[in-house]
């Protein structure tokens, strides 16, 4: 029996959530949010993106706030600040949020930002993966 996440912490058998209009509107702005952070070229861009979220109520959304942090650290044209501060406002981050973190303090040639965060990860018993050790290994 396979189970599926939905957008409230419910598990449900079954392929498909409930498709209440509530949960369809959620989903959808939550698509388009994730969609929009992704094809940013700047961080102008990037800022109009997370106020949208913001302004939706969408910033308690895991997922739209892990792509917010991925979407501001990892570009070259991305800010480790702007990514910090997004990162700060997540209540219990993930492994997805610290590899970005990790990633993006590399990205910037500060590797002891990428240590830190690291041995954050692991204080706070955030479960590191094969994606988070190349990072702090070689970076």
């Amino acid at each position: 029996m396979a189970f599926v996440l939905c957008p409230t912490p419910i598990f449900l058998p079954g392929g498909d959530c409930p498709q209440t209009p509530d949960v369809r509107r959620i989903r959808v702005r939550e698509h388009e949010s994730i969609s929009l952070s992704k094809k940013c070229k700047g961080m102008e861009e990037l800022k109009q993106v997370h106020g949208q979220i913001v302004k939706l109520g969408l910033l308690s959304n895991s997922f739209c706030v892990t792509n917010l942090v991925e979407s501001s650290a990892l570009p070259a044209w991305g800010s480790m600040d702007y990514a910090s501060s997004i990162f700060g406002w997540v209540e219990e981050p993930g492994t997805l949020d610290y590899n970005a973190m990790i990633k993006g303090y590399v990205r910037d040639l500060n590797f002891e930002g990428a240590l830190l965060m690291f041995e954050e990860m692991l204080e706070r018993d955030v479960v590191p993966d094969n994606f988070t050790y190349p990072s702090v290994l070689f970076g």
